[in-house]
Formats: structure tokens, sequence, C-alpha cells
């Protein structure tokens, strides 16, 4: 196992295209939505036979993920997420010698 191929963001996309490919008329539904992409080209992509191009591949990773961007350097997805904030300021924690103790009640009746 220490011989396996990384997964790189294109490997990711081609087994994204290839799963909507499965459903009739998928491809030509992400074809529209990528200008200047035909089915043809998703199909060879999706067989491992053709590399449609950075374009190509920016459209589908902001298609198919929304809070991701595919990253041409490093053939990887980066997240476009925003950092996470706290939510707000965590109380001090509970110390017991500062707070009264609680016992049983003072007898109430009357002499």
């Amino acid at each position: 196992m220490m011989n396996e191929k990384p997964i790189t963001a294109t490997d990711v996309l081609r087994e994204t295209v290839r799963a909507r490919n499965r459903s009739p008329h998928a491809l030509s539904l992400v074809a529209r939505e990528l200008d200047g992409v035909s089915t043809g080209v998703l199909e060879d992509f999706a067989a491992g036979k053709a590399d449609p191009g950075v374009a190509v591949l920016k459209g589908l990773a902001k298609l198919f993920f929304p809070t991701a961007e595919f990253d041409e350097t490093t053939n990887l997805m980066r997240s476009l997420a925003p950092e996470a904030r706290p939510l707000g300021v965590r109380p001090p924690a509970y110390d017991i010698d500062r707070h009264p103790t609680y016992g049983p009640a003072a007898d109430w009746s009357v002499d």
C-alpha cells in the first residue's frame, strides 16, 4: 500500500462525472451548465480518455462542490469555507470555594 498513487482533484472530479453518467441525460445537464463543453468531452473524461482542461475542471468543481475550488498547481481541492470563529466567550471554570455551600434549612419553628 505504500506505492499507491495519491488521490487528486482530477480523480475526484472524474469519479463524480462517472457517477452522474449513470442517470439518463445527466451529462447533458452538466454540459449545459459549463459553457463550451460537449457531452462527449465529459464522457471521455469520465472514461479516462481525455483531459478537458483547467477551465472545465474548475467549472466542474464549482458545480459539484460549491464550497471548494480546483487548484491547478497542486491538483487538489481547496476549501472556500470561511475560517471558523468562536461563537462567544467561554465562562470561567466553576470554583466551588468561591460559591456558597447549601445545606439543610434552618429551623423555622417559633418558640
